[in-house]
């Protein structure tokens, strides 16, 4: 049994916190963020297996951009 199946990655609204979109942690395939010292240390990425079987299987990955680089980097260790 997967011990992280019942684990969820969560988007949230800044300031009210409503939750806009997560994700099983089980069915990320990879992730990763933008270089500390660029631009794009704002950023986060992960690719993600929507589906339910291997034949249904499609392949995402998701991008995003966070006002707040802290928290991208507490998500991500």
């Amino acid at each position: 049994m997967n011990t992280l199946s019942h684990l969820y990655f969560r988007l949230l609204e800044p300031g009210t916190d409503v939750e806009i979109s997560s994700y099983k942690i089980h069915r990320i395939l990879f992730c990763a963020r933008g270089p500390v010292d660029s631009n794009e240390k704002r950023c986060f990425a992960f690719t993600f297996s929507h589906g339910d079987s291997a034949e249904s299987a499609i392949f995402q990955c998701h991008v995003f951009r966070c006002d707040m680089s802290e928290a991208v980097c507490i998500q991500l260790t």
